[in-house]
């Protein structure tokens, strides 16, 4: 059997991956130069994987859905809105200190005036301030369906070389995605090789039998082995190892990450607690800042409370140094010229052909949204409606262009759904015949290549629509395998029966009795049908006997009927003739000489034969006629003429198969047994008179009648030789 991919460790911790962006939540808090936040957006594992979901590399957007304002706005959610709702008014702009969140860590008071801060877009009413990171995954599944599709070409060989490959590449969710693909189709080919293999043993099996070879059984089947499977094992075996020691390294840095980050808050906070500011007081804040940029990533647990704590020691700071306007809209004038750059650069994503790609490219620009800083107040709103403008206009084609490709593998899925239906109720079935279990496994086949062109269908049914329609497949392959036994072990005696009619066959092929043969013939066809099934080469060999035999006797009987149709032929034109003889004839004074003359023409006749079997009747009622014209007109005695009428209408009777010639013998017999019954009693009776009683009246009424029954009987008996002679006649013409 095909072997099964081996599936990821349930409990296995998740992998941190680097490069891809995951949408920030709504309403998340501005920055003061905030650190890129890069996410690497998440993928579902493989189908049938059971692995835990792959952790992101990097500082992951906060859940809250509100926190402190900042100094300006943060990379927009993928689907917020522009700060002020359609008729609201625009909410108040912040002007006093920040107050520090609860998890910040407490910092004196300072004298210096709180700095003026920028207003914070909000979130329009009604809306939910929800991240986009559902969406991102929905995506990701539908982008995976086409990566299947493009590995189902290649070959193992193929498969192994791009596996290494992907070896070489950095550990990041698209890899691992990739890496995970390519398992997929990898062992999906390995079944499908295995099966393949398991109906061409099944085929050879059958032949084998068919020849009487006999065959091996289930037992003798052994998948052949895949010369690329233990490399690609060896390689996937690899892959987990160095994906487990990248996520062992990549916690280890984050937390070592954390501790960093730590420390340059305590050191922005501290330099807030000095007595007095000097000139080299902002060149640390701004070394700090750099520091805290170039640092990377810290665990996900405390990424909410530590860009908090962050952005409230950076907002401590500016209160303390009363920073002068001069300086700070020299920072403001960078900042708009950054973020006017970033727009531009948006709404040039906007017209770019693969939404997919500029969707991606625009993760990248929110990061870089965020760690440019603030803007000038009265542009603060002017540019970020701007980017929040094109960002809308680049997620709506995103999504225009996921829910497409959703309809589309929506529509798959019925279409899978569909065929699984139909292979459950072709599976109900009853078949009786092993042609009905290769016609439907036609069609089980034909079923499977649609199913192979259909195309993907949504990540979360992949597994279970795949396994459904295999079970299926692979129950009607078992059923017909099983019904395959019983029906081979029934045909070697099948074979026997079989021979036993070719034998009967040839013995009656060479039989000249036509009717009587056919019959039998046409009886061992009926009985050729009932035998049932016989291996195929086998039953092809008896069955080319057995049909020569048939048709060797069939061919000669049909060259006899074919003869004997032209013969026929000619006697109707000689019966015709005789009958427009009789009609033409005209008796003469000597009624004697017209009698004879008669039966010369009935013996004539008699001698013609058959005629075609649809002018039987016909001509003889013609003949009868005139035959029966011209007695009456002669007056002939009724009992000559009786006899006449009768050997003609018997002569009628001969080559009828429906044994009329035996019926009418039947009946004379039964009549003439009926007359000698009643002489019989007539002579008992003329016993009780006496040898005087001559003139009796009575008496010679009696001895009358007894003549009349012995002329009547042998009138009976005359007719009975002319049947046997008529029956005679008939067999040797057939």
């Amino acid at each position: 059997m095909a072997q099964e991919a081996p599936r990821a460790e349930v409990d296995e911790a998740p992998v941190a991956t680097d490069g891809v962006q995951t949408p920030v939540c709504a309403a998340e808090p501005p920055a003061v130069d905030a650190p890129a936040m890069e996410l690497e957006q998440v993928p579902s594992v493989a189908p049938g994987m059971d692995e835990a979901p792959v952790a992101t590399d990097g500082v992951q957007t906060p859940a809250c859905a509100v926190e402190p304002p900042a100094v300006d706005a943060p990379a927009m959610e993928l689907e917020q809105v522009p700060s002020v709702a359609p008729g609201m008014d625009e909410a108040p702009v912040a002007t006093d200190g920040v107050q520090a969140p609860a998890c910040a860590a407490a910092s004196p008071a300072v004298d210096a005036p709180a700095l003026e801060l920028e207003q914070v877009p909000s979130v329009a009413p009604g809306m939910d301030a929800t991240p986009e990171e559902a969406k991102v995954s929905e995506a990701a599944e539908l982008e995976e369906g086409n990566e299947l599709d493009s590995l189902d070409p290649l070959s193992f060989a193929e498969l192994v070389a791009l596996m290494e490959a992907k070896m070489a590449e950095p550990i990041t969710a698209q890899l691992r995605m990739a890496v995970e693909d390519i398992k997929t189709v990898f062992y999906r080919k390995v079944r499908a090789q295995h099966e393949e293999e398991r109906r061409q043993y099944d085929r050879a099996q059958r032949e084998a039998e068919e020849a009487g070879a006999g065959g091996e059984g289930d037992e003798g089947f052994t998948p052949s082995s895949i010369a690329e499977l233990p490399r690609f094992q060896e390689l996937y075996s690899q892959f987990k190892e160095a994906k487990n020691a990248h996520r062992r390294r990549v916690e280890q840095e984050q937390e070592q990450n954390l501790v960093a980050k730590r420390r340059i808050i305590d050191e922005i906070l501290a330099l807030t607690t000095r007595a007095e500011v000097k000139g080299a007081t902002f060149n640390e804040f701004d070394e700090l800042r750099k520091q805290w940029k170039e640092v990377g990533f810290v665990p996900q647990r405390e990424v909410d409370n530590l860009y908090k704590s962050y952005t409230h020691a950076v907002e401590q700071f500016f209160d303390y140094l009363n920073i002068n306007r001069e300086l700070r809209d020299l920072d403001h004038k960078k900042n708009f010229d950054a973020k006017t750059a970033l727009c531009n650069r948006a709404e040039e994503l906007i017209v770019m052909p693969d939404p997919v790609e500029a969707f991606r490219r625009l993760q990248d620009l929110h990061a870089q949204w965020k760690e440019i800083g603030p803007v000038m107040r009265e542009k603060s709103d002017e540019i970020w409606e701007r980017f929040s403008a094109a960002t809308a206009r680049i997620n709506t084609r995103h999504r225009e262009h996921f829910e497409a490709l959703k309809v589309k593998y929506e529509e798959n899925l019925v279409r899978k759904e569909a065929l699984c239906a139909e292979l459950e109720e072709l599976l109900a079935r009853e078949r009786s015949a092993l042609k009905q279990w290769f016609q439907d496994s036609e069609r089980v086949v034909a079923m499977q290549q649609e199913w192979r062109k259909i195309g993907p269908v949504p990540r979360k049914h992949n597994a279970r629509i795949w396994d459904r329609f295999q079970e299926l497949c692979e129950k009607f392959f078992t059923g017909r395998r099983e019904f395959e036994k019983g029906v081979r072990a029934e045909g070697q005696v099948n074979i026997q029966k079989k021979l036993d009619l070719c034998v009967q066959a040839e013995a009656l092929k060479d039989s000249q009795d036509w009717s009587a043969t056919t019959k039998e013939l046409i009886e061992l066809q009926n009985q050729w049908k009932q035998v049932g099934y016989t291996p195929y080469k086998k039953g092809n060999e008896l069955w080319t006997r057995f049909r020569t035999a048939m048709d060797f006797f069939f061919e000669a009987r049909n060259k006899a009927q074919a003869s004997a149709r032209d013969s026929q032929r000619e006697n109707l034109k000689l019966k015709q003739a005789i009958i427009e003889e009789l009609r033409a004839y005209q008796p003469g004074e000597d009624v004697q000489v017209s009698v004879e003359w008669l039966k010369q023409i009935q013996n004539r006749w008699s001698e013609i034969g058959f005629v075609p079997f649809k002018q039987k009747d016909a001509v003889q009622q013609q003949y009868r006629k005139e035959i029966d014209r011209l007695y009456d007109m002669l007056r002939v005695d009724r009992l000559e003429q009786n006899m006449e009428t009768f050997k003609t209408r018997v002569d009628g009777m001969k080559g009828q198969d429906d044994g009329a010639l035996s019926r009418e013998k039947s009946r004379l017999n039964a009549k003439v047994r009926a007359l000698e019954a009643e002489k019989r009693q007539m002579e008992n009776n003329l016993s009780f008179f006496s040898s005087s009683s001559s003139d009796n009246p009575v008496l010679s009424r009696f001895q009358s009648q007894l003549e009349g029954l012995d002329q009547e009987i042998a009138l009976l008996r005359e007719k009975m030789k002319h049947v046997d002679k008529a029956a005679k006649e008939d067999s040797a013409e057939e």
